[in-house]
């Protein structure tokens, strides 16, 4: 198994158990569902910015300002891009992606964004 595929079954299997346990609900009684489909892609999206957001406070980003940061931020940095990628992940197994359609997407637009560069 490769790291992206042992990444993916690790979300899959949180995922699945989020939706079992805490939720009482599963990830196709969801997809089944555009209104459970919908509130679930929110939510989502919104944990996504919120994470985002938090990986931003990470970084010295204010022109006017200068943050000192502590000697742990890069490990901080990385700690919340991580998260990021735990919901984005989620996000793509909620809406039914597989691993290798994430990864055949990701080379195939990899090339676009190549090309305009």
């Amino acid at each position: 198994m490769d790291k992206l595929e042992e990444l993916y079954k690790l979300q899959k299997s949180f995922t699945e158990r989020f939706f079992i346990e805490k939720q009482k609900t599963t990830l196709a009684d969801i997809r089944s569902s555009k209104e459970e489909l919908v509130k679930w892609n929110k939510e989502y999206i919104l944990a996504l910015i919120a994470e985002a957001t938090e990986v931003l406070n990470e970084v010295d980003w204010k022109m006017h300002k200068d943050m000192k940061l502590p000697t742990d931020a890069r490990d901080r940095l990385l700690e919340e891009s991580i998260d990021v990628m735990k919901f984005l992940i989620g996000l793509m197994i909620v809406n039914g992606f597989s691993c290798d359609e994430i990864y055949f997407m990701f080379k195939a637009k990899s090339a676009v964004v190549e090309k305009r560069l």
